[in-house]
Formats: structure tokens, sequence, C-alpha cells
């Protein structure tokens, strides 16, 4: 009080003469006398440099936790205010064991860390940076919406966007460890296989693909609502028993032993033709031509049916009758 007094309980004291013992709590035993009392041992008080500030007034006590370092705390939940508030511990000890982590309190049961949304909202995610400033960085993203979820690079202000890897091991293939069996550069070409060529007695880091007893017969399912993760894209199967690889194009299955073709109706006396077909017989890409027309097998020469008088070309030594069926067979 303003006149040197203590006001305890509405009994005033004058200052000095009431001296704080640890382990005990002051109350007033009659109107006359001040009594210390032991607290239990749920009340021990708290101790700590800085550790505890107690704050009166008239009608309340305020108790702040300051420096306090507990060993342990048990809360229903944890809440931070203000931002850009830090959980702190050591998450780089080399000795794996010695690191901070997450771990569930449930005994000898697994551990599974969550990010949900609040209310209504649908997208949650984890992200990680590489530079401690959130600025000029680049960052990628394991994220979850509505309708898709997905691991996503993205960058802030300057920050470059970085190649993704699905690494195996610790080796020496790329700048951070790791035999690469994926990768998407930040273009977009996605690459399989290490960094090198594998030698011809390589048993291992192969492409496996999904097989087939037979021809495929029917085309591939496109997910609903989602036909343009599908567009400017081919499916690919292969069928073992009879060596062939198989690719769907323009709602159909075609194989690479399947010739490139295509097929004209001739105009009155047509002598020269120009296909389609990436290249011929004489560019060097096509190891031989062969022609049909009305479903007979033409001769290449110059004293026979036809010769072959460009890349893209062929010229027939006499004309073509009109709405003669012509097909071109350029074969690998």
């Amino acid at each position: 009080m303003a006149d040197g007094r203590t006001v305890l309980n509405g009994v005033s004291w004058p200052d000095g003469t009431v001296t704080p013992v640890p382990g005990m709590y002051l109350g007033v035993q009659d109107p006359d006398t001040l009594q210390f009392y032991p607290l239990p041992a749920s009340q021990t008080p708290i101790t700590g440099d800085n550790g505890l500030t107690v704050t009166t007034s008239p009608t309340s006590t305020t108790i702040g936790l300051g420096d306090i370092t507990p060993t342990s705390v048990t809360t229903e939940n944890l809440s931070f205010i203000g931002n850009s508030r830090v959980i702190s511990g050591d998450f780089s000890n080399d000795v794996s064991t010695d690191r901070t982590f997450f771990k569930t309190s449930t005994p000898n049961d697994q551990t599974v860390v969550i990010a949900r949304p609040n209310g209504t909202h649908q997208t949650a995610g984890w992200e990680i940076e590489n530079n401690s400033t959130g600025v000029n960085c680049s960052g990628t993203v394991m994220w979850i919406g509505p309708t898709a979820c997905g691991i996503q690079n993205y960058v802030r202000g300057t920050g470059s966007y970085l190649p993704f890897y699905l690494l195996t091991g610790v080796g020496s293939n790329n700048t951070d460890g790791g035999y690469p069996g994926l990768c998407q550069d930040q273009f977009g070409n996605v690459s399989i296989g290490g960094n090198t060529g594998l030698p011809i007695n390589a048993s291992s880091r192969f492409f496996y693909l999904n097989s087939m007893p037979g021809t495929p017969t029917v085309p591939p399912m496109i997910p609903v609502g989602n036909t343009g993760l599908m567009t400017g894209k081919t499916a690919i199967t292969a069928d073992v028993p009879n060596g062939k690889i198989y690719f769907h194009t323009n709602g159909m299955w075609r194989n690479t032993n399947t010739p490139d073709y295509q097929e004209f109706t001739a105009t009155a006396n047509q002598t020269i033709f120009n296909t389609q077909i990436r290249t011929l017989a004489k560019s060097g890409t096509k190891s031989f031509l062969q022609v049909f027309v009305n479903g007979i097998l033409q001769q290449e020469g110059a004293t026979k049916e036809y010769t072959v008088t460009g890349s893209t070309q062929i010229t027939f030594n006499g004309g073509i009758a009109v709405d003669a069926d012509v097909v071109v067979y350029g074969f690998a």
C-alpha cells in the first residue's frame, strides 16, 4: 500500500514484517495472526531462472511461465499465438538415436503423423524448403486436395525449380547421394535408371513393364473426370509369348512389328505418289519397301513397275488406272 503496509485477505500488516518461506504458503489464522502452512506435494512451487512471474491486483493473481524448460508437457491441445513461431530441437544429430523425433505415446504401437485441414477445407500438406529464411528458395510439398494428391516442386522469389528423384541407397550417381531409379527434371522430362548406361552383363537397374500373354483386346481405361492427365500420352504393354511391344494409338493397339503404311485411290493414269510415311527405301532408316496395287505386289526397278524417286515419293513407270487401290508399306 502507499502507506507502506501489506494487505492480505483484508488484514493489513506493515511492509517488511512478512518474509516468504520456501515450500510454504501464507494464510490468515485470525485478525491478528499470519501463519505459514506447508504446501501439499502437488503444489510444490516451480523453480528456475526467471521461470515464475507473479502479478497481483486487488481482484486477481496472474502467474506466468517464463524461461522454464520442462522435461514433459501434458496438455489437450498446443496452440501458438502470433506469427513465425518455431518448434526447435536437435533434429540433425549425427547419432540418429540422439535426435529429436516424433513418437506415439501408445506402448509398442506405430507412429503416424497427420496433417488435416481446418473446418470444411479439403487441402492439407507438408512443405520442405532449402534455406532457413523461406525467401528466394526452392521447395517441395506433399499435398492432398479434394480431387487429387501429389508431390510438387515450387519456388519462392528467385529460387530455382529442382529435379525430383526417387533414390535407393547411398551411391554416387547423384550429387545428394543414392541411385536414381526415376527422375523428373525441371522441364518435365522423365528418366529411368542411373546417370550411366548399363553394361551388357548388367543384372539390375531395369525398367519393368506390365506384360500380357498375347495381343491386348480392349482399349486402356482413362479415369473419369481426369482425361487431361492422359492427353498426349499412350499406353504401352508387352506381348511376351510373341515377343512384341504394343502401344495404343488412334483407338487401336499397334505393335512395333507393324509397318508404316498409307493407302491411295489413284486418279486416271497417275504415276507419282507422295507418301506421308516418314522414310522409304533409300533414306537409310527403312530397310525395304513394299507397294501393292489392287492387292498385287509391285516390283521396284527401272524396268519393273515403279522406282523410288524421293525420300517420301515413288513413281510408277506406267500410269495407274483410275480408282486403283495403291498401298505403300515401309518396314523398319
